[in-house]
């Protein structure tokens, strides 16, 4: 077919989209520096997702640092529910000195936080090797582990030093010692054999000045909804970006409340102390805010309970209904969780009767540990009649183990 049957299909094309359409299209085109027919072809073939946006963002190209930021066109990705789900970039850039190499297309590919997911090479331009040998399943599977390592050596390492580490051992000048550059071994291991200066160009592009930009667009995304959205995210990298956000902002909402106290039962000890830190601020009212923090408690894992009882004991006042529900927690405890619990009730005015009767329970548990605890704390009270008996017994009965 001529120009001229392209052109008239393109036209064709482009009355059957909406303006919008066709704008976006327009600029699909410059973010991936295709000709209008070949985004027209793609973008027909998917309908033209209504849930991909295009941004435009001033970079500095991370291999050329020195020269002047441009002007970069990124394609954004909705999930179902309209909020950030990803990013991608086209990417043409060179991978070599001497200009032999064929430059390098890819899209890359990103999550809402700026952190690389994968790659994409367009059609019939796969990545190549030295002598345009192409990489195997096994060096593209090399690379994506490499890219996903932002503590990969080439974070410290420029590609002039690249080019004499590969090289090997005897391309080092002894003056240089290991603390002050990586050694060629472990050089090697952060690249792809024959496509070393392809590593860390697209290194640089996967772990550079985009991963900031790209989180800092989808902060601008953060509303309530997405928020209580990410908290509660299986990745807890997610959940981690949005307690952050909160705490920074002191936003306060219910919808948030409650995904942080969910954060309290599954997040990691890092995550449990910001939503401690986020709960705070959210609940103002001490008793009320307390009340949900126990109410969380006895679901918590419990190498993360201690946490929560350490923020407790930390509080200056605790009322009795709080102490008494976590002392009728005391009977399914480990012994390190009662013994917080208990340092908590031997502060003064905190021994109500609900909660001495809560800890005589425990001079009956099959851990003696725990009843030697619980016996420790009730003979320090003042006791009513029939509790200072059974502290008594216990004492005769194991007073050779006391």
């Amino acid at each position: 077919m001529g120009q001229l049957g392209i052109d008239c299909q393109i036209e064709e094309s482009m009355n059957q989209l909406s303006g919008n359409s066709k704008l976006m299209l327009l600029f699909l085109a410059a973010a991936l520096t295709m000709t209008t027919s070949e985004v027209l072809e793609r973008a027909l073939a998917s309908k033209l997702d209504k849930n991909i946006v295009v941004v435009e963002l001033t970079l500095t190209d991370p291999v050329f640092p020195a020269k002047p930021p441009s002007q970069y066109q990124i394609v954004g990705y909705k999930d179902e529910e309209n909020f950030p789900a990803g990013y991608s970039i086209f990417v043409r850039t060179p991978v070599c000195i001497d200009g032999k190499c064929h430059a390098v297309e890819v899209t890359l590919y990103f999550d809402a936080l700026g952190y690389f997911t994968r790659l994409e090479c367009p059609e019939n331009k796969p990545l190549t090797k030295k002598e345009h040998e192409l990489f195997t399943p096994e060096d593209y599977d090399k690379l994506d582990r490499i890219l996903k390592d932002s503590d990969s050596p080439h974070r410290d390492h420029s590609l002039a030093f690249l080019s004499e580490a590969t090289k090997g051992p005897a391309a080092v000048s002894p003056e240089v010692d290991g603390w002050s550059r990586a050694t060629p071994a472990t050089m090697r291991e952060a690249v792809v054999q024959d496509a070393a200066y392809t590593s860390w160009v697209l290194w640089q592009w996967t772990n550079g000045p985009i991963c900031d930009a790209l989180r800092a667009e989808t902060t601008k995304e953060c509303t309530p909804d997405y928020l209580s959205h990410l908290l509660r995210h299986p990745d807890l990298d997610y959940v981690e970006f949005a307690l952050e956000h909160v705490i920074k902002h002191a936003i306060r909402d219910e919808r948030l409340v409650d995904a942080a106290l969910q954060v309290l039962e599954r997040g990691e000890r890092s995550h449990v102390t910001l939503a401690l830190q986020f709960l705070n601020n959210a609940i103002p009212r001490p008793a009320q805010r307390h009340a949900r923090l126990v109410d969380c408690f006895s679901r918590m894992p419990q190498d993360r309970s201690p946490i929560l009882l350490e923020y407790l004991a930390s509080e200056q006042k605790l009322a009795e209904e709080t102490l008494e529900n976590l002392s009728g927690l005391l009977g399914q405890l480990p012994y390190y969780q009662v013994h917080l619990i208990l340092n908590l009730l031997e502060k003064p005015g905190c021994a109500t009767e609900v909660a001495l009767d809560n800890v005589a329970g425990l001079l009956n548990s099959k851990n003696f540990f725990i009843a030697r605890r619980a016996y420790e704390y009730l003979v320090k009270q003042n006791l009513r009649d029939e509790l200072d008996r059974k502290v008594s017994d216990f004492q005769e009965k194991n007073q050779d183990r006391l």
